[in-house]
């Protein structure tokens, strides 16, 4: 259903999910006095990640608001998985090994802690954006993830512009084009200089947040959030839930790799029971939804108080 853009089979109809509403994230008033009186013992939980740049951080929140527990876990970086003539001098990467990794390690200390208090009913991550992450048919990863902060595309960002009309016809219908740093250029370079990891590429992912709901989804659900899309050059200004047919222009069929955009605040799925059993703050007798949540930087501007038309900090 993902990829016509509809929802997952595997979205839980009659789960813990229905307590933070139908389909979607309950909008919760906050009161500081009511969430002191509230016992920390909780069967409506939420599990929070940021799949960072430098570490991974997780908080338990109830539904009133009150964070439970906190944990904020660094990489442990893998040596050898990639010979040291592929990483170019301009590069940025990550293997995305180490987010699954830090966030198995997370969900292991908060369990050890909380196995007796909590109860989750959701997980919900946001991470870093613009995020080059190619997988084969199985979902390996094919090499290390190119990085937001990467800029080894240059020449290839300059002879798409080109082709294409000029710098700012590409910012009028992508909306958000920064050249080399965009992920279309970047993916112009694999091909040109990863050229046998590109031909075994059967999909694309485009956070770290979504490589970890991917792992994490019983059906290895593959999502991209709206704040997330629009930071790739890749999404179609005028239709924000699509991806531009220029890219198409480019290199050919590459919208078939691409992850179907999907609201952040609507489950992509539930999590694996082969994951959720080994823990005992996720329920036995229920099915516990994942959603990928908008980018850090959209999800920074919400946590500051200016998601609210009208309302800056």
């Amino acid at each position: 259903g993902l990829e016509k853009g509809l929802p997952p089979d595997d979205v839980p109809k009659h789960s813990h999910a229905n307590a933070i509403g139908e389909g979607g994230l309950e909008k919760v008033q906050y009161n500081h006095e009511t969430m002191q009186d509230k016992s920390t013992t909780c069967d409506d939980v939420i599990l929070g990640v940021d799949v960072g740049t430098s570490g991974l951080k997780a908080s338990l929140v109830c539904k009133y608001g009150k964070i439970l527990d906190h944990i904020t876990t660094g990489y442990q970086r893998h040596d050898g998985d990639y010979s040291d003539d592929e990483v170019h001098c301009e590069g940025k990467e990550e293997n995305p090994s180490i987010w699954w990794d830090s966030f198995v390690k997370a969900v292991q200390t908060l369990n050890s802690r909380n196995n007796k208090k909590v109860k989750i009913a959701a997980v919900i991550v946001t991470g870093q954006m613009q995020n080059l992450i190619l997988l084969d048919q199985n979902s390996k990863v094919l090499c290390p993830a190119i990085l937001y902060s990467d800029s080894r595309a240059t020449k290839e960002a300059s002879s798409i512009e080109k082709k294409l009309g000029g710098l700012q016809s590409l910012r009028r219908r992508v909306g958000n084009w920064k050249g080399g740093f965009s992920i279309l250029p970047k993916m112009l370079w694999v091909k040109k200089n990863w050229p046998n990891r590109w031909k075994r590429t059967r999909k694309i992912l485009l956070g770290a947040h979504s490589y970890v709901t991917m792992r994490l989804t019983k059906a290895r659900c593959s999502t991209c959030d709206p704040t997330t899309a629009c930071t790739t050059g890749l999404q179609d200004a005028t239709n924000p839930l699509h991806w531009h047919d220029l890219n198409d222009q480019v290199l050919e069929g590459v919208r078939q790799l691409l992850p179907p955009i999907y609201p952040a605040d609507k489950s992509i799925g539930i999590v694996d029971s082969k994951f959720s059993r080994k823990f005992q703050i996720f329920p036995r007798d229920e099915e516990t939804a994942v959603f990928v949540g908008s980018g850090d930087l959209g999800s920074v501007t919400i946590g500051a108080g200016s998601g609210i038309p009208g309302k800056y900090v």
